[in-house]
């Protein structure tokens, strides 16, 4: 399930625009899984990808969220990429298994992911597990 109003304008190329309104996510009766079955998350970009404006709060709660990765020059992926100033609480969830693949050049230098954080406000982890990124 999920609460609040989230708006989002729509770009020609699909990309959304952000949310003006706080989201919650909530799982219930276990973890939900999102994976990424193709090669690469649907967006280009990751499983989770919420672009969001200044203040507003995003709140993820029971789900397994994996398999971010991109083919490629760019293989770097994430499981969640909240954008802009968010405030962003993830709970009871697994974050695991995104970013870029085994030989890359990207893992050879680190850049991996799980969450993208630096844009944030804040974020608040309780209660999850977050681990191994492919490399």
């Amino acid at each position: 399930r999920w609460t609040g109003q989230a708006h989002r304008d729509s770009h020609a190329d699909g990309r959304s625009g952000g949310i003006t309104h706080d989201l919650t996510i909530i799982a219930t009766g276990g973890l939900a899984s999102l994976t990424n079955p193709q090669p690469a998350p649907p967006n280009g970009r990751a499983i989770v990808n919420v672009p969001g404006n200044a203040g507003v709060n995003l709140t993820i709660s029971g789900l397994e969220i994996s398999g971010a990765a991109r083919p490629g020059a760019n293989p770097n992926g994430a499981g969640v990429s909240p954008i802009g100033g968010m405030n962003v609480t993830i709970s009871h969830s697994e974050v695991s298994n995104n970013g870029a693949p085994i030989g890359s050049a990207y893992a050879a230098a680190g850049q991996d992911h799980n969450i993208y954080a630096g844009s944030l406000t804040s974020l608040t982890v309780s209660n999850s597990y977050i681990h191994s990124v492919f490399s």
